[in-house]
């Protein structure tokens, strides 16, 4: 176990971290924080911050082959050197030259599309070069607005003093809390995208009809229902709203819309009318823009209900 102490010799904090005997150990302060790196018979050489009387930990680097006998950190740049029993020396990189170490990435959903693999793939890829790099990817079993809003999540607990891994583990049971009614203008979009028949989208146009979507619990993007016109759409929003009440603490409520910013105050009115809170609005993003077409206003809102459809 690594131990730290005080100036005084008082005991600081200590931390299991090799599984097997430590042979060598340094400490150096690096842009304010004290880090600690060690090395050990299990080939290992690792990387920890003293962050409020405790360790952290920053990286685990695997790259020897033989037992690791000795390390040295340089404060000036972060490098970090480590020598092993087989003769080999290897330089780890603890200290990126620009960006982040901790970094929640939110990915469209992956009933849309494979994203969160590329991101891990990638993240391992720097880690290679940037042991200190973290990255934890967030499927937002979503696009969009649903995105957005996570990131703001994200952002309220970064400037409320949450680590990574606490932002992470607040921010991943989200998803399923964020309702969605997305409207389509009329069903010739849908129609493209293999969702409704050329039969239905002839017909179901000319009675105007509009098809409701959403998101389901596994992500994919789905028609839940059908209604003439759009003030049966927004009616119909209000009642789920009903039923999923929008949450108080922390209340989201966001409206977004292609091309239908009139329709979409609108809605925003009858919102702020029974909820008295005043819904953003804004542009629908591209990816589910392309599905619903021009003239489409959708709304999310969170609830305490986790999300049921499809």
């Amino acid at each position: 176990s690594v131990h730290v102490y005080n100036q005084d010799d008082t005991l600081l904090t200590k931390k299991e971290v090799h599984k097997r005997p430590i042979k060598g150990i340094d400490c150096q302060i690096v842009n304010s924080v004290p880090i600690v790196t060690s090395v050990s018979l299990d080939n290992s050489v690792r990387i920890m911050k003293v962050v409020d009387s405790a360790l952290a930990d920053v990286a685990t680097c695997k790259g020897h082959k033989s037992h690791v006998m000795c390390c040295k950190l340089n404060p000036q740049n972060g490098l970090v050197v480590s020598g092993a029993w087989n003769g080999s020396i290897l330089v780890w990189n603890t200290q990126p030259e620009e960006g982040a170490t901790d970094v929640l990435h939110f990915t469209i959903s992956t009933g849309l599309a494979s994203t969160i693999n590329v991101a891990r793939q990638a993240a391992a890829d720097v880690k290679k070069e940037f042991p200190a790099f973290n990255l934890k990817p967030v499927d937002s079993l979503a696009a969009t607005i649903g995105q957005g809003e996570l990131v703001y999540e994200a952002v309220r607990l970064r400037d409320a003093g949450k680590t990574l891994d606490e932002a992470y583990d607040i921010v991943s049971k989200l998803p399923l809390h964020f309702q969605y009614v997305i409207s389509a203008n009329d069903l010739f979009y849908l129609q493209r995208g293999g969702r409704v028949s050329a039969a239905s989208a002839i017909v179901g146009s000319a009675l105007g009809v509009k098809p409701i979507l959403s998101f389901t619990r596994d992500g994919k993007l789905s028609v839940i229902d059908k209604v003439r016109g759009m003030k049966k759409v927004f009616a119909y929003m209000l009642e789920k709203m009903e039923k999923y009440n929008p949450v108080e603490e922390g209340r989201v409520i966001h409206i977004v819309h292609t091309d239908a910013e009139k329709e979409a105050n609108e809605l925003a009115d009858k919102v702020e009318e029974r909820w008295n809170f005043r819904p953003e609005v804004t542009i629908m993003g591209p990816v589910i823009g392309t599905h619903v077409g021009p003239g489409s206003v959708s709304m999310l809102w969170k609830s305490a209900e986790e999300r049921n459809d499809g």
